[in-house]
């Protein structure tokens, strides 16, 4: 994620915060997958 270099510093404080889309997806997805590994009906 080196492509943060082309926004002005407001810019990177703002895309870097909890209110990027992108950015709270990705914590959702990694914590829906902490969760099904985790499950006991997970086959692995």
């Amino acid at each position: 994620m080196s492509g943060g270099r082309r926004f002005p510093k407001g810019q990177i404080s703002r895309i870097s915060g909890s209110h990027n889309p992108g950015t709270d997806r990705f914590h959702i997805l990694v914590s829906n997958n902490f969760r099904t590994l985790r499950h006991p009906l997970n086959p692995l």
